[in-house]
Parts: C-alpha cells; sequence; structure tokens
C-alpha cells in the first residue's frame, strides 16, 4: 500500500458510487458482503500506516489518513441498507479495526467511527457484545489502564471540537442504554467513573465555547459509585431505583 494511488481512485469511486441506493443494497448482501470487505481494507490501510509511520514522508502518511477516512465513509454509507448494521456487528473481519480508528489523528475519522460503533450497538444490529470486546481489545492493544480512558481523555479534551464530543456521547449513552442487563449497566457505569468521566469534567470543557449543536446537555444525571453498585447488589434494589439516567436533548441556546 505504499503506492497509494490505486487505493485513493477506489475509496473515491465507491463513495460516489454509495450515492445510489441499489448499488449499496447489492454490495451490503451476499455474496459480496461489501461491510466485511470494508473492514478488511480499512485494516490494511491501518497496517500499512503502522509500517510506513516511521520512515514514510508527511504527504503519504496524509494520504493514507484520508484513506482511513475514505473507507470509513464507505462502512457509513453501507448503513442506508437496512442489513447493513447486523452485518457491520457480526462481521468475521471484528469491530476492533473499527474500534482503533476512535484513537486516528483525524478528528473526522474518531467521529466517524464512534457513529459506526453506535449503530452497530443498536438495533437491528445489537452488536452490545461484539462491541464490548472490540473495547477490550483495543485496551490490551494499547494498555490502557482501565477501558475507556483514551475515550473519555477525548471527550473531556475536545471542547473545541463540539462534533467530535457529541459522537462519543451519544455512543456511550447508546452502549449502557444496549447492556444486556441492569447490572451489567451498573459496571459499565463504574468503569467510566473509573476512567475519569465526569458530568463536571464535561461541562467544565465546554466552559466559553458553544454549546454542542442539536446533542447532548444533561448526559449522566448521576454518577454510580463502586460502593452504589455493592448496596445494589446486597440489598437487591430495583433498577428503577439505582439507574442512571442518560439522556440526549436538543440544542441549546
Amino acid at each position: 500500500l505504499c503506492e497509494l494511488d490505486p487505493l485513493d481512485r477506489v475509496t473515491t469511486g465507491c463513495t460516489s458510487t454509495f450515492l445510489f441506493h441499489s448499488f449499496v443494497q447489492e454490495f451490503v448482501g451476499d455474496p459480496l458482503d461489501g461491510v466485511t470487505l470494508l473492514l478488511e481494507l480499512l485494516r490494511a490501510v491501518q497496517l500499512s500506516q503502522a509500517a510506513q509511520q516511521a520512515r514514510c514522508p508527511p504527504p503519504l502518511l496524509r494520504r493514507v489518513l484520508l484513506d482511513e477516512h475514505s473507507c470509513l465513509q464507505c462502512l457509513k454509507s453501507c448503513l442506508r441498507c437496512p442489513d447493513a448494521a447486523r452485518r457491520l456487528s457480526s462481521s468475521p473481519a471484528g469491530l476492533f479495526t473499527l474500534a482503533v480508528c476512535i484513537m486516528s489523528n483525524v478528528s473526522k475519522s474518531r467521529v466517524v467511527a464512534l457513529e459506526l460503533l453506535t449503530r452497530a450497538c443498536e438495533p437491528p444490529g445489537c452488536g452490545h457484545t461484539p462491541v464490548s470486546e472490540a473495547l477490550s481489545t483495543l485496551r490490551l492493544r494499547f494498555g490502557e489502564p482501565v477501558r475507556f480512558r483514551f475515550l473519555v481523555g477525548m471527550l473531556i479534551s475536545a471542547g473545541g471540537c463540539p462534533e467530535l464530543q457529541a459522537a462519543g456521547l451519544r455512543f456511550l449513552n447508546t452502549f449502557l442504554d444496549t447492556a444486556p442487563s441492569q447490572q451489567h449497566r451498573l459496571y459499565l457505569q463504574a468503569e467510566l467513573e473509573q476512567a475519569g468521566f465526569t458530568t463536571a469534567a464535561i461541562r467544565k470543557s465546554r466552559r466559553g465555547r458553544r454549546l454542542l449543536p442539536r446533542q447532548v446537555q444533561t448526559h449522566y444525571q448521576d454518577t454510580v459509585t463502586s460502593s452504589q453498585i455493592h448496596h445494589h447488589k446486597s440489598r437487591n434494589q430495583s433498577s428503577a431505583e439505582v439507574k442512571l439516567h442518560c439522556s440526549s436533548v436538543s440544542n441549546v441556546g
């Protein structure tokens, strides 16, 4: 992939061709399984980036990053097909490749990757478990002390990029909402707390800046501590009594 011009032509051609709904349906469906093909292509681009990063000139590295973004845009275009979300969450290529993109050097690629992971969690994808596994692998590969540490740090420091903050918070909301049980949701909330997520930190990052367009005003009504989780287990409280409200609202002026 050092010769990136052919790949550039492929991704650019696909991006324009995805404007046609009939092509998207044919590309996503059998026997092509285009979602898996695009994930494999994205993985190849990432491997090229890792292999060439130390010795390639900046223009070539920039080209690789643009190709990564083009692959993500093609995957997003595939979601116009109703079956694409299910194929994305169950693809044999795995969602780790997609999760890696939230650590991209390009903010737009991070945004699209978070949007795709969100859709993978939602019905009809119902891919909460494979997304969770991808995030666990991400933690191991990149040496995060706890899951979500990088994502939380990115959201707190992304005050100047409301689209990135909004996409990240939407993903966290959806990831929590699609947890298989209330107990599992509580553990996820505790993980986020350990990773440093607080409502106050998000609000502080927005101080003096324009508020998120059409996005989240109040992301977490409260936080759940480990002691609360233990209290919930010991007293067997109902999910309604301990539910951590996570909601998205319209634009705030």
